[in-house]
């Protein structure tokens, strides 16, 4: 259960980057046809963050993976748009760290998602397996 509502905040920080990012680099000066490098940028680094969140989730404690992460996501968000710096470089960096510190929340609780998956689907098959027995049990009676 934890693991969805961490999964939710990281996300929401995603989902406010999309629709205002475009608009953000414009208004500091990055053309409209460069402004496609912040989104590459936040998935190159995702994709960096993912992979060394995934062999650090196996070494410390995810908790506290992800509370450092939760902090620098914070600070990304504000040297990303909460500043009110005009300055590109200051920007592209907060977009850097966003995207690799929202892989270190996202990707230590993909395990525990899976396995809660798991485990409610477990649950599921032996409630349809109680549900045959019993209407076999009627119909033989």
């Amino acid at each position: 259960m934890m693991g969805l509502i961490i999964s939710f905040i990281a996300s929401i920080n995603l989902v406010f980057m999309d629709p205002i990012l475009t608009l953000r680099l414009q208004d500091i000066g990055v053309s409209e046809n460069n402004a496609g490098l912040g989104f590459a940028l936040l998935a190159l680094t995702y994709t960096i963050g993912s992979g060394i969140s995934g062999e650090l989730a196996q070494r410390i404690d995810i908790r506290i993976i992800i509370g450092v992460a939760l902090m620098f996501t914070g600070i990304a968000l504000y040297l990303t748009s909460g500043l009110k710096s005009n300055n590109e470089a200051v920007t592209f960096v907060g977009l850097g760290l966003d995207g690799f510190f929202v892989a270190c929340i996202f990707i230590p609780i993909v395990p525990e998602i899976i396995y809660a998956a798991e485990v409610e689907e477990k649950k599921e098959v032996e409630r349809i397996k109680e549900r045959i027995i019993s209407i076999s049990i009627l119909d033989v009676d």
